[in-house]
C-alpha cells in the first residue's frame, strides 16, 4: 500500500491521474477489533513506547495526515522519545554481530559449551512456555512450542538481561533452541562463559567457539520505512552443460491411484473414460445432444481420479478448517509432492542443502495449474444467502509446497494452458542449469470439480461427444478432459550420479515457443511447433534420427492432429528424410487431455516405457486421420504393445530417446527430449546384517505399512537388494510415533519376520518395537548429552545393532552426521516407492458446501458456522474418517502415519534424521471436515431444526476435498 501511494501520487503529479492518496501505517487502537492480553500490552509499551491509540487522537492525526505532503504517514501514541529510538534510529547493536574472539574465560570444551548452552536455553524457555525444559527438544522448530511474535518478544526481552541488547528478529532467524545456541556460542561467548564457567571449573583460559564463524558474503543494505534487510549479491556459478536428472516421481490419473497402477493400464491398453460422477455433479441436469443449446454441456464422459475429497490436514500441519477452503488443487499436488521427495529417497531435512552463499534449501518449486473454479462453490452458496469467501489465488499451489518443506529457491505456479506442466518442468530445468537451484520439485495438477468446464468446453464445440480422444485415429471431433497430478523431482545429473540417486530418466533439452498471431485464437501454428521442437533438439545435441519414439499431444481433433504431424515432420526433415522410423502415441487415447497435467502425465509414460523397455498401445487409432500422410513421414501409430529395442544407427546401438510434446490452446507450445539412464552394473553391497525400521502414526497404520513392505519385497524376492533398501529407507523417512525394527539377513528372512509380525506372534528374535511418546522423555537426554551422544558414536562404529534398535524404537534419534561412519557401504539409492512409501489415513474434506447425501451420513460433516464456533480444534485423531484405499499393492501414499513414516538404515544403522515429523506438528490423521468423535459430538447437539436450516443450503452433490482444479479452454489444448 505504501508503494502504491507513491506510485499514485507520481501518477498525479505527471496529470495521468488525480486526487490525493495516502498510506497510513495505523497501531492498535483502544477501540479497535484487534486486541492483545494485558500483559501483551505491557511489554509493548516497555519495548517500543507504544500504547493503543485513543479515538480521539486517531482521528485527529487522520485529518492532520490528509494535509502533509507526504506518500506515507506511521501514526503511534505513547512515549515519543522512546518510540523513536525503536523505530527511528535502528538497532543498537548491528543486526548480526561480529564473532568475538576468545576472552579469558573458564576452558569449555566446544561440545561441552554446545550442551550448556543449549540446556542453558531450554531453561529459560521453560518458564515462559510452562514447560519442564527436559521436554523441550533442541532439534524441533520452536514453533512446535506455540511461539508466536508476542512470545518471541518476551523471550528476547528474558535474554536481554544475561545477553545485553538482541536483534527483535532473533527467534525469526534462527528456528530451534540449536540454531540459537550456535548463534550465542559465535556472537556471545563472553556471557556464556561468566554464565556457564561455574559449573565448569574455571581455569583462566580461553574459549573455543563451537560455532565457526559465518562465511563472509558481500552484501549491500536495503532500507525503507519499515524493514532493513540484507541481499546477497554474490552470483551462483552456471552449469548449463550438466543435464538432468530425474530422481523422483509420483501421480495419480484416472483409474490409477499411483504411477504402477498407471502402467498398468497403460500396458493392458486400458480406457478410462467413464460418465461423470455423481459426486462431482449431476450430469443428467446439464446434459443434451443438441450442441447448439446453450447452458448445458452435450459430454457426459471424462477421466476422473478416485479420492478428490480425501486429505490428511493434520500431518502437513493445517486446521480442518482451513483445509476445506484450500483449493483441492493445492491439497492434491501438496501430498504428490511430498510423495515424489520420498520416492527420490529425501526427507524435509535433507532437502536443506547448505549454500555457501544464500540460506540452505535452495529448491524450487514449480507447478503448472489452469482453472481456478473451486471459488465457484462459495460463489453459490453467497449465492442462496449464505456468504462464503474462498481464496483463489493459484500461487498458493506452489508456495504452499515451500512452505511446507521449508524451501527458499522459486515458488512458481504457472499457466500455459495445456502446456503448463511440461512448461513449469522446463523452467525448473533451466533454474537447476543455470545454478540457480539445488532441486527442484515441478509438475502440475487437473480435476474437474464443478460444470462450469464442461459447459465453457461445449459452447466453444471443443469437447468430443462421443468420450474418446481418438489420438491420430479417424472421426476425431475435440478431446475429452482427464483429471490428473504429477511431480518430478530434478537434480543436475552430476550430483545425482555423485549422491547415488535413482535416476528415471534424463531431460537432456527443452524449449517453448508461441504461436503469434494465427487465423485464430485457438487456432495452431505448425511453424512455432516446428520451432519448439527444433530448439528441444538443438539444445540437447539430439539427432532426430536418433529418437524412437514421441510421447504426442495428439488430442484427436480433425485439425490438431494433421497440423502437429507436419511440424514434427518439418523438425525432423531437417536431420534425415528417412521415413517411418519412430513410434507415436499419446496418453490421452487412455486417460483423456489432462489439460494442465498433460505433460506431465505424458513425461511419466515415457520413463514407465523407459523402466520397463516397452512401447504401449496408442488408442482408438485403428482407423488412422485420413488427413495424416503417415507413410511419407517418419512415424508410425504404435497400435499394440511391444519392445522398445534400442535403435540401431550405423552399427552402433543407441540409448532409447524420446520427445514429448505439449500445446496450450492460447499458442504457447513445449517440447523436451528425454533419454533413459543407464547406470553402471555394481556389485550389491554385501553386509552381514541389515537393520530395517519402520515408523507410523498409529499402530493400526504400522501393521499396514508391514504388509505393504511384505507384499513389496516377496514380489522381489529374487531382485531386491536388502542394502540399498534399508539405506533408502534410513535415509529418505521421517520417524513417527509407533516404531518397528528388525535385523535381518536376507530379504527371506525380512519376508518371514514381517509375516510372523503381521500374524501377532510375540518375541520375534531380532525384532523390536515401541512408542515414542511412552519413552521421549527418559531418551531426550541422549539429545543433549555430549557424553551419551558418543556412546551411541562408539555403537555405531562398533555395529552394536540391537542397542541402536532397542533405543530407536522407544525414541532415539540418531543424527544425520552420523551416516558418514558408513560411507565405506553406502549402496545407491532405490527409489522411494520401491523401498516402500506411505500408507496413509485418508480422510474426506470436502468443500464447505458439501453433499447433502454425506451430512446425512454416520460421518455426519459439521457445517462451516459449526466450526467457526469452536475455539480449539482436537489434534487427536478421528475414527470417523472414511476407511483409507490402499494405493496399489505397494501402498504409495502420504500422510496419516505421516508421508515420510518409514525409516531404515544399513548395516551400521546410522543417519536418521532429526526428530521427525511427529515432533514437529506433522501428524495424527485427522477427518478434514468431520469424523473426530468430539466433532461428531458436537454436531449430534445441534437440534434438527438447525439441521435442517443448514442442509438447505448446502450445494447437493460432494465438493472437492483433495483435488487440483483442472481447467483447459483451448480447442486443440
Amino acid at each position: 500500500m505504501d508503494q502504491f501511494a507513491a506510485y499514485r501520487n507520481r501518477q498525479v503529479a505527471a496529470k495521468e491521474r488525480y486526487g490525493r492518496t495516502r498510506s497510513i501505517n495505523w497501531p492498535l487502537w483502544q477501540a479497535g477489533g484487534m486486541g492483545i492480553d494485558p500483559a501483551s500490552q505491557e511489554l509493548l509499551q516497555q519495548t517500543t513506547g507504544m500504547q493503543p491509540m485513543r479515538t480521539a487522537t486517531g482521528m485527529e492525526a487522520f485529518h492532520r495526515s490528509l494535509a502533509l505532503p507526504y506518500d506515507q504517514t506511521m501514526v503511534v501514541e505513547g512515549d515519543l522519545a522512546q518510540i523513536r529510538r525503536v523505530l527511528l534510529d535502528g538497532p543498537a547493536v548491528p543486526a548480526e554481530p561480529q564473532v568475538e574472539q576468545p576472552v579469558a574465560a573458564a576452558e569449555i570444551d566446544a561440545e561441552s559449551l554446545a550442551e550448556k548452552t543449549q540446556e542453558h536455553l531450554r531453561k529459560q524457555f521453560s518458564g515462559l512456555l510452562k514447560l519442564a525444559s527436559h521436554k523441550i527438544d533442541p532439534h524441533a522448530a520452536l514453533e512446535t512450542y506455540g511461539i508466536d511474535s508476542i512470545l518471541a518478544m518476551k523471550l528476547t526481552n528474558h535474554l536481554e538481561k544475561t545477553f545485553g541488547s538482541l536483534s527483535k528478529t532473533l527467534f525469526f532467524e534462527y528456528q530451534t533452541i540449536r540454531e540459537l545456541a550456535e548463534y550465542f556460542i559465535a556472537h556471545h561467548s563472553t556471557q556464556l562463559t561468566a554464565l556457564l564457567a561455574p559449573a565448569a571449573n574455571r581455569r583462566g583460559e580461553a574459549v573455543t567457539s563451537a560455532a565457526p564463524a559465518p562465511a563472509a558474503v558481500q552484501t549491500r543494505r536495503t532500507s525503507n520505512r519499515r524493514f532493513n534487510r540484507l541481499r546477497s549479491v554474490v552470483p551462483s556459478p552456471t552449469t548449463e552443460s550438466d543435464p538432468i536428472a530425474i530422481i523422483g516421481l509420483s501421480g495419480r490419473y484416472p483409474e490409477a491411484v499411483n504411477i504402477e497402477a498407471y502402467w498398468h493400464n497403460l500396458r493392458e491398453g486400458m480406457d478410462c473414460i467413464i460418465e461423470v460422477p455423481r459426486d462431482r455433479w449431476d450430469w443428467q441436469e446439464y446434459f443434451t445432444e443438441d450442441r447448439s443449446k446453450t447452458g448445458h454441456h452435450y459430454s457426459k464422459w471424462g477421466g476422473f481420479i478416485a479420492g478428490v475429497d480425501e486429505f490428511d490436514p493434520l500431518f502437513f500441519n493445517i486446521s480442518p478448517l482451513e483445509a476445506e477452503l484450500v483449493d483441492p488443487q493445492e491439497r492434491l499436488f501438496l501430498q504428490h509432492a511430498w510423495m515424489a521427495v520420498e520416492d527420490a529417497g529425501y526427507t524435509r531435512a535433507r532437502l536443506q542443502v547448505p549454500h555457501d552463499q544464500d540460506l540452505a534449501g535452495q529448491v524450487g518449486v514449480y507447478v503448472g495449474v489452469m482453472y481456478s473454479e473451486y471459488q465457484l462453490f462459495g460463489a453459490e452458496a453467497s449465492a442462496r444467502g449464505k456468504r462464503l469467501g474462498i481464496p483463489g489465488s493459484t500461487a498458493s499451489i506452489a508456495n504452499r509446497v515451500s512452505y511446507a518443506f521449508n524451501l527458499h529457491g522459486p515458488s512458481v505456479t504457472l499457466d500455459t494452458m495445456c502446456s503448463s506442466s511440461l512448461t513449469a518442468i522446463h523452467f525448473a530445468c533451466q533454474d537447476l542449469k543455470l545454478g540457480r537451484t539445488s532441486l527442484a520439485i515441478a509438475g502440475g495438477v487437473n480435476v474437474s470439480i464443478h460444470p462450469n468446464k464442461y459447459l465453457v468446453l461445449s459452447a466453444g464445440q471443443f469437447i468430443s461427444g462421443d468420450g474418446h480422444c481418438q489420438s491420430f485415429g479417424e472421426g476425431g471431433d475435440g478431446y475429452i478432459p482427464g483429471e490428473g497430478v504429477g511431480v518430478v523431482v530434478l537434480k543436475r545429473l552430476s550430483e545425482a550420479k555423485r549422491d547415488g540417486d535413482h535416476i528415471y530418466g534424463i531431460i537432456r533439452g527443452s524449449a517453448l515457443t508461441h504461436g503469434g498471431k494465427t487465423n485464430g485464437y485457438t487456432v495452431p501454428n505448425p511453424q512455432a511447433q516446428t520451432s519448439a521442437i527444433s530448439r528441444a533438439l538443438a539444445e540437447s545435441h539430439t539427432d532426430a534420427r536418433h529418437i524412437s519414439y514421441i510421447e504426442a499431444h495428439g488430442t484427436g481433433t480433425k485439425l490438431g492432429d494433421p497440423i502437429e504431424i507436419a511440424a514434427l515432420s518439418k523438425a525432423f526433415n531437417q536431420y534425415t528424410q528417412d521415413t517411418e522410423f519412430c513410434l507415436i502415441g499419446s496418453a490421452k487415447s487412455n486417460i483423456g487431455h489432462c489439460e494442465s497435467a498433460a505433460g506431465i502425465a505424458g513425461l511419466t509414460k515415457v520413463l514407465l516405457q523407459m523402466q520397463h523397455q516397452q512401447i504401449v498401445p496408442s488408442l482408438h487409432s485403428a482407423q488412422l486421420n485420413p488427413h495424416i500422410d503417415f507413410p511419407r513421414s517418419p512415424f508410425v501409430v504404435n497400435q499394440s504393445l511391444r519392445t522398445w529395442e534400442q535403435p540401431v544407427i550405423d552399427g552402433r546401438k543407441l540409448p532409447r530417446l524420446a520427445g514429448i510434446s505439449s500445446f496450450g490452446a492460447g499458442g504457447s507450445n513445449a517440447h523436451m527430449i528425454v533419454e533413459e539412464y543407464q547406470p553402471l552394473v555394481q556389485e550389491p553391497t554385501t553386509v552381514p546384517t541389515v537393520v530395517i525400521l519402520l515408523s507410523a502414526r498409529t499402530a493400526e497404520q504400522l501393521q499396514q505399512k508391514a504388509r505393504d513392505l511384505l507384499d513389496f519385497v516377496r514380489a522381489r524376492l529374487n531382485t531386491i537388494d536388502p542394502v540399498a533398501m534399508a539405506y533408502t529407507l534410513q535415509v529418505g523417512r521421517e520417524a513417527m510415533e509407533e516404531r518397528l525394527g528388525f535385523m535381518v539377513s536376507s530379504a527371506e528372512q525380512l519376508a518371514d519376520k514381517l509375516q510372523a509380525y503381521l500374524a501377532g506372534e510375540q518375541d520375534i528374535e531380532d525384532t523390536y518395537q515401541g512408542q515414542v511418546k511412552r519413552n521421549n522423555d527418559a531418551l531426550s537426554v541422549f539429545s543433549t548429552d555430549v557424553d551419551l551422544q558418543q556412546t551411541v558414536d562408539r555403537w555405531i562404529a562398533n555395529t552394536k545393532l540391537s542397542k541402536l534398535l532397542a533405543l530407536w524404537v522407544k525414541a532415539l534419534e540418531v543424527q544425520p552426521a552420523h551416516v558418514s561412519v558408513c560411507q565405506r557401504a553406502l549402496p545407491d539409492r532405490y527409489s522411494g516407492g520401491r523401498a516402500r512409501g506411505r500408507q496413509r489415513r485418508r480422510n474426506r474434506c470436502p468443500s464447505p458446501v458439501a453433499a447433502q447425501q454425506y451430512v446425512r451420513s454416520e460421518r455426519a460433516t459439521l457445517s462451516l458456522d459449526v466450526y467457526r464456533r469452536r475455539v480449539l480444534l482436537s489434534r487427536s485423531s478421528g475414527e470417523g474418517g472414511r476407511a483409507h484405499r490402499s494405493e496399489g499393492a505397494a501402498g504409495r501414499g502420504v500422510s496419516g502415519d505421516g508421508a515420510g513414516g518409514d525409516r531404515a538404515g544399513i548395516a551400521c544403522a546410522a543417519g536418521i534424521d532429526g526428530p521427525g515429523a511427529a515432533q514437529h506438528g506433522l501428524g495424527a490423521a485427522s477427518h478434514c471436515f468431520a469424523g473426530q468423535r468430539e466433532q461428531a459430538s458436537q454436531h449430534r447437539l445441534i437440534g434438527e431444526r438447525q439441521r435442517a436450516d443448514r442442509l438447505r443450503n448446502l450445494q447437493p452433490g460432494r465438493g472437492p476435498g483433495d483435488r487440483p482444479l483442472p481447467g483447459s479452454r483451448g480447442v486443440l489444448s
